[in-house]
């Protein structure tokens, strides 16, 4: 693991991590779970785990757990208004990819289109997170951006996996990032009694 890399992280991989690796959470003696958090938490504090604004937002889910995470990390947020003409001009570079796409979905309108582009530049977390990370690829840090979307490239506005290939941004999922990028410092194991 590269302690200077920076990790920035959609909303899709933080909600998996809480559906998928809850271990003991619900139980009484919730040793696993807690270290878990404690460890995400240390590595956002340090902006090693970097959660941006929109992402933050997108954490709506009403579930005890969900809100307690975002109170842990609500002032460790990476604000993400500076980058509203970077996230316009990537999205008119990928708009052509996005007319073209749209001419596959039979029942879409104009109307429609535009609204799903708008929200895609507005309130979506995905342009935003890739202009983040090319920010931090200009200032010359190493940067993974961990994403669970698809890497197949038919859905009508671009997933993050196709926008990191698109500006040469290094893009995985949570269990390269739980097991090969921090497989030195976090170790799961099974134990199985009779």
């Amino acid at each position: 693991m590269n302690t200077s890399t920076k990790i920035v992280i959609d909303t899709s991989s933080l909600l998996d991590f809480f559906k998928y690796y809850q271990f003991d959470r619900d139980n009484e003696d919730n040793e696993i779970y807690e270290k878990l958090i404690a460890f995400l938490n240390i590595k956002i504090t340090s902006k090693e785990i970097i959660i941006i604004d929109k992402v933050y937002a997108e954490l709506y889910d009403t579930k005890d757990y969900i809100k307690l995470f975002k109170k842990i990390v609500e002032k460790k947020i990476e604000s993400t208004t500076s980058f509203i003409n970077a996230v316009k001009q990537l999205s008119s570079t990928v708009y052509d990819n996005i007319k073209e796409n749209s001419k596959k979905f039979i029942n879409i309108d104009k109307a429609i289109l535009d609204s799903k582009i708008d929200d895609y530049e507005n309130k979506n977390a995905d342009l935003y997170l890739i202009e983040y990370c090319s920010k931090l690829k200009s200032e010359n840090k190493e940067v993974i951006l961990i994403t669970e979307e698809s890497k197949k490239e038919d859905k009508l506005l671009p997933k993050i996996p196709t926008l990191c290939r698109l500006k040469g941004i290094t893009c995985e999922n949570l269990p390269y990032l739980l097991f090969k990028h921090y497989k030195d410092e976090l170790k799961f194991y099974l134990e199985i009694r009779n």
